[in-house]
């Protein structure tokens, strides 16, 4: 199962990324957390896009391209039980790069799911949220702690810290970015091949109730594979 997360930065992919990566075996392929890695190494990469990510603007199309095709040129080789993207494809020009490298590997999307939440419950969210600094996995003071205080769900790290891209003034302007993105993205998927593999769900809700909601996309969406087969 090959499934595409779309939704404003505190929507809540990664927690649900996680949960998918657990809970079936995909493989999460998450750009942010990709080029926040670079960032934080200073490699040529990190340091080009830091500006970029700090200011809560889009990293070019083409260095964000030239990214996913390394990292999907091994998932064939890795017999994985499917992938989720996370935060890829941004613009209508990556959406058809990535169809070009999924065409390429006889791959295919088979659900992209959309995470509808508020504006305001985003900069909420936002403002209370923190990342383990080895895995930036992240975490909310309000409704996601982890497990055990002072040490990562996913890694074991006990270094906690916040985005520099989380501050008010820059999250409203990822949140301007965000829905002028959507509104070209979305008909590229609503109105093409993949129309019917367009699933909505709603993020506003508890994060257990969300995972019933992704739950129940995948079973139509393993239904409709049958179908077409």
């Amino acid at each position: 199962m090959n499934i595409l997360l779309i939704g404003p930065p505190g929507a809540g992919k990664g927690t649900q990324a996680l949960y998918l990566e657990k809970t079936y075996d995909f493989q999460w392929l998450a750009t942010g957390d990709i080029l926040r890695n670079e960032v934080a190494k200073e490699s040529p990469l990190g340091k080009n896009v830091a500006a970029i990510l700090d200011r809560g603007e889009l990293v070019p199309d083409h260095t964000m391209i030239d990214i996913l095709r390394q990292r999907m040129a091994t998932i064939g080789s890795q017999h994985q039980k499917g992938f989720i993207l996370d935060g890829f494809p941004r613009t209508k020009a990556q959406a058809s790069a990535l169809e070009a490298m999924l065409d390429a590997q006889h791959m295919t999307l088979d659900a992209i799911i959309v995470m509808d939440v508020e504006d305001e419950d985003i900069i909420q969210r936002i403002s209370h949220r923190f990342h383990c600094t080895q895995c930036h996995y992240v975490y909310n003071a309000l409704f996601h702690k982890p497990r055990r205080e002072g040490r990562c769900d996913r890694c074991g790290a006990t270094t906690f810290g916040q985005r520099r891209d989380d501050k008010g003034d820059v999250v409203r302007h990822r949140l301007k970015s965000y829905h002028k993105e959507v509104s070209a993205l979305l008909p590229f998927y609503e109105h093409g091949k993949s129309k019917k593999k367009v699933f909505h769900i709603d993020a506003m809700q508890a994060i257990r109730d969300v995972h019933a909601q992704l739950e129940h996309v995948l079973l139509r969406a393993e239904e409709s594979k049958r179908c077409v087969k």
